[in-house]
Formats: structure tokens, sequence, C-alpha cells
């Protein structure tokens, strides 16, 4: 999570009209590391790669508690995040100090501008049971892929394997804009700023990894028609029965083509 550098006790108070978590949904995808969270929290790293791989079924109890909890956390989080974009989330609520924290990726730093500086970083609240040690978190990885048949072979090598040396990637990841961290433990990470060094200490803290519920289940399951659609299903109405949702949600997977 990212946060402002609000006291706790700032972040849970009416008086000063700070609402604890921005939240933005509109664009249909930012809710499903959510769900990533609160499953790795609540039921475990192996449980919810396994529901993302079909093993485990979206019916399951232990499903449902996840989206149980969610239900009583909303009314900490930002109202009407269907119509708000996640940059609005992180720009017009973080940033500006309207809220105290943002569940994300770190990328929404990159709608702090110079206001990184007092931006912290710091993982997703432990639920204080037996999966607590994991430390999972998604934490998805970006690379440079060579394509089947490039113009000029030797050349592409020579540069994957230049991006691949930790000198490289920290030149990368300190340009302007740029938030992420370097994949290489040797990286120099003295050059980094203070957000990508708790960024960092964080990641190297995790003991599970896990990348994202549109990189850990299959796309057709994963887009717009599907768990997106289900997701924003349950915003709009969180009241609604779970159970037929989660039926509902089911359904739509055993009827994909097989792969």
């Amino acid at each position: 999570m990212v946060s402002t550098n609000q006291t706790s006790d700032d972040a849970r108070s009416d008086a000063d009209g700070i609402v604890p978590v921005a939240f933005g949904q509109r664009d249909g995808w930012p809710a499903m590391g959510t769900f990533d969270i609160l499953d790795m929290r609540l039921n475990g790293y192996d449980f919810h790669i396994g529901l993302m791989e079909g093993v485990e079924k979206w019916t399951d109890p232990r499903v449902e508690a996840v989206f149980k909890t969610w239900t009583e956390l909303l009314p900490y989080f930002q109202g009407d995040a269907l119509l708000r974009t996640w940059q609005d989330a992180a720009r017009d609520a973080l940033v500006d100090e309207t809220a105290g924290m943002y569940f994300f990726g770190t990328f929404a730093l990159e709608q702090a501008g110079d206001a990184t500086s007092d931006v912290g970083v710091f993982p997703f609240p432990f639920f204080g049971n037996e999966w607590d040690g994991e430390k999972a978190i998604d934490a998805p990885i970006d690379g440079f892929m060579l394509s089947r048949n490039p113009a000029n072979p030797e050349a592409a090598r020579k540069f994957l394997r230049c991006i691949a040396t930790p000198e490289a990637q920290v030149v990368y990841v300190t340009s302007p804009g740029i938030g992420s961290v370097a994949v290489s433990p040797r990286a120099d990470t003295s050059h980094y700023t203070e957000a990508q060094k708790l960024n960092a200490d964080v990641l190297d803290r995790a003991g599970k990894l896990a990348q994202f519920l549109d990189r850990d289940a299959r796309a057709d399951f994963a887009g717009p028609a599907g768990i997106q659609a289900f997701l924003n299903r349950f915003l709009g109405d969180p009241a609604q029965d779970l159970g037929k949702l989660l039926r509902d949600i089911q359904v739509y997977y055993d009827a994909l083509p097989p792969q």
C-alpha cells in the first residue's frame, strides 16, 4: 500500500474529512488486486493460485469469506469507485490528501510528481492468521522480450544481455517517471528514491509473490466480460446474495473453452 504522511489516527478521523482508502474502479481491472490480496491474506497463497488456475472453485466457502470481509471493509474505501479512474484515486485523493492510503501498484506514484517524498509504501496489513508468515503480495514483473524473428538477431540479443545486467536495470528504473525497482538482487539501490527503497524492502521481505489476477488466471476469464464484470456487480451492490454471485462466476468459468 502507499500512503501520504498522515498518522493512522488522521486516516481514521471523520473530523478531518480524510477517507481511509482511495479507490478507483472505472477501468474494470483495479479491484482484481484487492480481491487477490484479501484472498491471499484469508486463505493463503496456494489456495489463491489454485483458484486462479481453476483447481479451486469460486463457490468454495473460503471465497465467500473474502467477499464478506471485503463488504466489511468497503465503508473505509472511497465511494463511487465505479465512476473514478485509478489515476483520479491516486492524484485527486492520495496526493491531494483527501485519502490516507491507496492499495495499488507502485506505478500510482507516477501521479504524485514532485510529491513522492510525501508518500510512504508498506505491505497490506496482515490478519493475524496462519498465512501471515507468507507475507504474500502481488508483484507483476515487466520485462523485455525477443520476438521470434527479429530483423537483427545479434543486436537484439546484445541488447537483452545489456538490459539484464544490474547496472542497466538501475539506469532504467531510476529514469524520470519510472517507479519500478530492478529485478536483479545485485542492483545498487543507493540511487533509488525513498519510495523505491521502501518498495524494494517490501518485496525483499515478501515470502510469496503472485502476479495479478489477469496474469495468474486465463485471459478470457480475467477480461471485462469475465471477473471484471462480476467484481463490478459486487461493488455495485455488496449486500446482494453472494452465494448466487459466486455460482454465476463458477458457471461462467466452467463455460469457457478448453485451453
